[in-house]
């Protein structure tokens, strides 16, 4: 006895009424992808263009932020505190001649101008008066350099704004061609990758075949016995 050989084909194609709709499809695919692959390219060129400008900006903080943040700076390490105040002083001095008249004038209607207790009382009178003065401008900016302390990490994170702005045009200009070649590689994959042509060959040999028939015989005696015997 020879060797037995048989030859098995499985296939899967879209019926006869869907096949027209199915290559119209994907010539629509086909048509679409080429129109939007220069456009997307288009796009992806003009954003590429603007790197570099987007990099300046990303990495180099505009000039409103610099003074803004240069002057928060300011405000924190307490430059305008005290004699960095450019009015404190001609406050303290306006006030100080009015403390002075007031005072002068009591003494002065009581006969005891330029007496000990006339020095004294003008003394206190402008060390109060300035005292109070500066520890007002003390106050003030203590409770700036609070607001400026809190504004700080805005301020830094700032900074950064523009990197995000900068990082979505580079993923643009790299994806937006990507993103149409695989739109385009979907649809079709849609249309066509859920049919397959399978062939294969299977063969026995002779050892294989009556081993086969050795397996029946058993399994008929094995339910019944085999007539005659």
């Amino acid at each position: 006895m020879g060797l037995s050989s048989s030859k098995t084909k499985q296939t899967n194609e879209p019926s006869a009424f869907a096949k027209p709709y199915i290559s119209a499809g994907a010539n629509a695919l086909q048509s679409a992808y080429g129109q939007s692959q220069g456009v997307a390219q288009g796009i992806s060129d003009t954003l590429a263009a603007q790197l570099p400008g987007l990099a300046q900006l990303a990495f180099n903080p505009s000039q409103g932020l610099t003074a803004a943040t240069n002057y928060n700076n300011d405000v924190l390490s307490g430059k305008f505190l005290g004699a960095g105040n450019p009015y404190l002083q001609a406050q303290i001095d306006s006030t100080n001649a009015d403390v002075t008249g007031r005072v002068q004038s009591q003494f002065s209607s009581a006969g005891r101008t330029g007496s000990g207790a006339n020095t004294n009382a003008l003394g206190r009178a402008l060390a109060l008066n300035e005292s109070n003065l500066r520890y007002a401008d003390y106050g003030a900016e203590r409770q700036a350099m609070a607001q400026a302390a809190s504004l700080a990490p805005n301020l830094d994170a700032a900074r950064f704004n523009g990197l995000g702005a900068y990082l979505q045009a580079a993923n643009g200009a790299v994806g937006i061609p990507m993103s149409a070649a695989g739109q385009y590689a979907g649809g079709l994959g849609s249309l066509l990758g859920q049919y397959n042509t399978q062939t294969g060959t299977t063969s026995q040999g002779l050892g294989s075949i009556l081993g086969s028939v050795a397996g029946a015989g058993l399994a008929g005696w094995a339910s019944g016995g085999f007539k005659g015997f």
